[in-house]
């Protein structure tokens, strides 16, 4: 198992700065878990890995899949 695999969203502090990027157009954006759970969208226990899965790029012309590349402080975590 990996980081992003054994780690729900709750368990991340709520003002870490999680980075998204695109992994066709490389656009990037940041939210905050936080952010994530307000929305409604996202359940506090769903998995990075999940909550990776049900992201995509935000940009209308790409729509492709994203990575984490970072969570705050941490390093870049990858599946």
């Amino acid at each position: 198992m990996t980081f992003k695999c054994d780690t729900p969203l709750s368990d991340l502090p709520e003002t870490s700065r999680i980075q998204i990027r695109c992994t066709k157009c490389k656009s990037m954006r940041q939210t905050t878990p936080r952010d994530l759970m307000r929305v409604g969208r996202f359940s506090a226990h769903l998995k990075l890995a999940q909550l990776e899965d049900a992201f995509e790029c935000d940009r209308a012309a790409c729509r492709s899949p994203v990575t984490f590349t970072s969570f705050g402080g941490l390093n870049a975590v990858s599946a």
